[in-house]
């Protein structure tokens, strides 16, 4: 392929230039790269959308978080939550829109949390109870080979790695 017809595939396909000077990782602790694509993504709209260079987000302003949305929230917190906020209206700013998707991502991740682990307390439920019943057939298999071999009668045992006949 030429050079030139690859030079403009490459232009036609990309996105909007991003600012030389907006960091690729947040100095924070608290970076959600689902939430951190969004905000890439709407900047991108933005910006295609628009001729005004102001258009894109200032780098603070992709990692600044307000007070209404900390980012760490209990991993079962109250179902309240969930009844909280619309979805932004189409003239919402950028912002709003961040921080409702941010806000939905978190509640949704907490309802995975919450799901993931009542589904570890029944398996770890159900290993202990299998561990019990185990148990219970290791003990009446003992007995009833004991009561065989107090009577006499030939049997086949297949526990503790005894494969032969008791006669």
């Amino acid at each position: 392929m030429p050079m030139e017809e690859e030079s403009s595939m490459l232009s036609s396909t990309s996105v909007a230039p991003v600012d030389m000077d907006t960091p690729v990782i947040p100095d924070s602790a608290d970076f959600d790269l689902a939430t951190m694509q969004s905000v890439v993504d709407i900047s991108a709209q933005r910006a295609a959308s628009t001729s005004d260079p102001q258009s894109t987000l200032d780098a603070a302003d992709l990692y600044t978080f307000s007070p209404e949305t900390p980012m760490l929230d209990s991993a079962f917190g109250d179902e309240e939550d969930e009844l909280i906020g619309e979805a932004p209206g189409p003239n919402a700013t950028e912002r709003e829109q961040i921080e409702w998707k941010r806000r939905q991502n978190t509640l949704a991740a907490r309802k995975s949390r919450k799901h993931k682990s009542e589904h570890q307390q029944d398996l770890e439920n159900q290993v202990e109870d299998l561990k019990v019943e185990v148990e219970k057939w290791k003990t009446r298999s003992q007995t009833l080979e004991q009561i065989l071999r107090s009577h006499g009668v030939p049997f086949f045992s297949l526990g503790e790695g005894n494969h032969s006949p008791s006669w």
